[in-house]
């Protein structure tokens, strides 16, 4: 198991951390926090009933209690996992009732602040969402162009990667096909 969020007997709790994160990012964060499930196994690590009930506990929490300071609409009588202030939110309306939100600008930022269980929660909820043998349900583009820039933002993609294992992943390099002379007909 990761080393980054055990903590020594003597070890000193943290002061609080103020991350900006875009409201595509916190709503991102939000969703696979609300299915948040860690495997027993993912690739070769393991994970024992201790390690998987502790990072329930800091996503369940402590992350989710800190997303939904910051989401009003997540809150009663609405209860939809949207994060965001409610006026970025345009409600979409079918026979005069709201059916669902649309967020209107993806890049506002929203300051969250972490506590250092809360740290741990966006850590776990990024590394069941970003890890090649996770059942978490993965969407095309999210990982690039969400996950890993918020992974960078709370400055665990070195760990990510390292769980992951993509620290000694090496890029494939191709046999590319010669050009074929003009007029030349090419085997398929």
């Amino acid at each position: 198991m990761s080393e980054m969020f055990k903590k020594g007997a003597t070890e000193k709790a943290k002061e609080p951390e103020m991350i900006a994160v875009t409201q595509e990012e916190g709503q991102a964060l939000m969703v696979i926090a609300e299915r948040f499930f860690l495997q027993e196994r993912l690739g070769e690590s393991k994970f024992s009933t201790a390690d998987r009930a502790q990072a329930e506990s800091e996503v369940c929490l402590h992350l989710r209690r800190e997303l939904k300071r910051h989401s009003p609409l997540c809150r009663p009588p609405e209860r939809r996992v949207l994060f965001g202030p409610e006026e970025n939110f345009s409600p979409q309306y079918k026979d005069g009732q709201i059916v669902d939100y649309i967020i209107v600008d993806t890049q506002i930022e929203v300051d969250l602040v972490l506590h250092e269980e809360a740290l741990a929660g966006a850590y776990w909820c990024l590394l069941v969402a970003l890890h090649p043998d996770s059942q978490h349900h993965k969407i095309a583009g999210v990982q690039g162009d969400v996950l890993w820039p918020l992974a960078a933002k709370l400055r665990v993609v070195k760990e990510l990667r390292k769980e992951i294992k993509l620290h000694d992943a090496k890029p494939r390099r191709i046999k590319r096909d010669e050009v074929p002379a003009e007029g030349e007909m090419v085997d398929l």
